[in-house]
């Protein structure tokens, strides 16, 4: 009997260690996108949380000859700058926007947070990614109005706070966001203006051109991702 009973014991501490193990949420990944024991949760349109998924919003502003024209619906933006002769250049900056409150349970704690991009060819370009400041509408949105009637503080988009700087070493590029600001986005939704990406340096000629959330290859529609902690 004696004989029995220690083998039992073990057996029932391997169960329970087990099942401690099984309650636990989604962990991250270790490396550069998160942290081993956080929760993650990714958002792209037609993807992820679920294929049901269509909360993201994105266009591109473009200065010059096209500081009127909205370009909400197309399948590629372009970020960067194009030369228009005499000095001067035709400037490209793309509006990216993820509507998460709906989705994520308000009491998280945002730890990380992504935002990845895939460009349709490999580009040796440094993009800068900014906090917007005021609200704009997909379709209507252009280089001088945020929404129609509603110009821009100035023109080519309101924004303050630089996020990430990241140099494109491969055609998918990953900015880190200020966990602070994507929490924002689920705790006081109407301040979510999203994010405006600008090349480095506006006045190199050379420019990129980035999947939408209208791609048709979903995978490579812009992504979200959140490393998040549980109370």
């Amino acid at each position: 009997m004696k004989k029995r009973a220690m083998i039992l014991v073990p057996l029932f501490a391997m169960l329970v260690v087990l099942f401690l193990a099984s309650c636990k949420g989604a962990a991250g990944n270790n490396g550069p996108t998160g942290s081993s024991g956080l929760s993650v949760m990714t958002f792209q349109d037609g993807v992820s949380p679920s294929n049901a998924y269509a909360g993201t919003t994105d266009t591109d502003l473009i200065s010059g000859a096209d500081a009127s024209t909205n370009y909400g619906t197309l399948t590629i933006a372009t970020a960067g700058s194009q030369s228009s002769g005499g000095g001067n250049f035709m400037l490209f900056r793309p509006l990216y926007r993820f509507d998460i409150s709906t989705v994520v349970p308000s009491n998280i704690t945002i730890q990380k947070a992504y935002l990845t991009i895939t460009l349709t060819s490999y580009i040796a370009k440094t993009y800068n990614v900014y906090a917007l400041t005021k609200v704009w509408t997909e379709t209507q949105a252009t280089w001088n109005v945020s929404a129609t009637g509603i110009n821009w503080t100035t023109p080519g988009g309101d924004y303050t706070t630089l996020e990430d700087s990241e140099a494109s070493t491969s055609t998918t590029i990953t900015f880190s966001l200020n966990p602070s600001l994507v929490q924002s986005w689920i705790t006081t939704p109407s301040t979510n203006y999203g994010l405006l990406l600008k090349d480095t340096d506006e006045t190199a000629g050379t420019f990129a051109n980035i999947n939408t959330r209208e791609s048709s290859t979903a995978a490579s529609r812009p992504k979200l991702t959140i490393y998040y902690s549980l109370p």
